[in-house]
């Protein structure tokens, strides 16, 4: 599965709905334009301008997800709407193998399911339901310790490529600009390693310790700022039960690669992450 490299620095959180600014703007209005008494006035805008401000930052927060806005660049806003109703741990998880820090960002616990046959005759193949768990989405980034002197890669792509644009998304090579520096230009100009980055899931883990049969999927894409970004996928065969924390694993690991693009595959540092989510519904929250 392919995944456009996105830009969510505008996109993460949303509108604020336009019923709230224009309250907003109103209240302000008033404040600048009514001769009424000083004191009393000033309290009871201060009031209600701080009443709205807080409406909207729970309306966001209720509804806000970096996997949901990333997906749904993907797949659509239908597929973004399905996944902000899905149960959802925000919780952010750090972890660190020499020098490159993994960070996941949210977790998606959803009921989607897809089926091909309608989608084959042209009629929505996505249904949702709030009983089960069909498959879990995450997403997180990679980048270098604030110590360390690297420069990051990607799985197969080349020290020739930019090291800071995808030439296998979002328009591919057709878009990157001209004279953008390449991973090995960029590492050459402070001695720095030049690291291939990987993390991936290796699946649900049952209650058995064992993991639950599932196709598990993702993608690592390099940002403007030469930190990546990872998608992550756990598409189960059967769908389970709704529970209350889940299990994952996934396996995160750097090696070295030469600036001609040889893989020192000895100096790897790999590492199995486990950890337990414990998602609530985005509209709970």
């Amino acid at each position: 599965m392919t995944i456009k490299e996105l830009d969510l620095q505008n996109a993460v959180y949303g509108d604020i709905p336009q019923s709230f600014q224009h309250r907003v703007q109103y209240a302000l209005h008033r404040t600048e334009k009514e001769e009424v008494p000083v004191k009393r006035f000033t309290l009871r805008t201060a009031l209600i301008t701080l009443l709205l401000i807080t409406m909207v930052g729970v309306a966001l927060a209720a509804i806000s997800s970096i996997t949901a806005e990333r997906y749904g660049q993907q797949y659509g806003e239908a597929y973004k709407n399905a996944l902000l109703q899905s149960d959802i741990d925000a919780s952010l998880r750090t972890k660190q193998l020499g020098d490159v820090i993994y960070q996941l960002d949210d977790v998606i616990v959803t009921g989607i399911t897809m089926d091909n046959e309608k989608d084959n005759q042209g009629e929505d193949p996505m249904s949702v339901s709030d009983l089960v768990c069909s498959r879990i989405y995450a997403t997180g980034t990679i980048r270098t310790a604030d110590d360390a002197n690297a420069v990051l890669i990607c799985e197969d792509y080349l020290t020739t490529d930019p090291w800071n644009y995808s030439p296998y998304h979002n328009g591919g090579r057709d878009t990157i600009p001209a004279g953008a520096i390449s991973v090995k230009d960029k590492a050459a100009a402070t001695n720095a390693d030049i690291l291939c980055v990987r993390a991936s899931a290796n699946g649900l883990v049952g209650a058995d310790g064992e993991f639950i049969e599932a196709d598990c999927g993702g993608d690592v894409i390099v940002q403007e700022d030469g930190t990546m970004v990872f998608y992550m996928e756990i598409d189960l065969a059967d769908p389970i039960p709704r529970q209350e924390e889940y299990t994952i694993s996934m396996y995160l690991s750097n090696h070295q690669v030469t600036p001609e693009g040889e893989h020192l595959m000895d100096t790897r540092i790999g590492e199995d992450w486990v950890f337990t989510i414990s998602p609530t519904k985005a509209s709970d929250k």
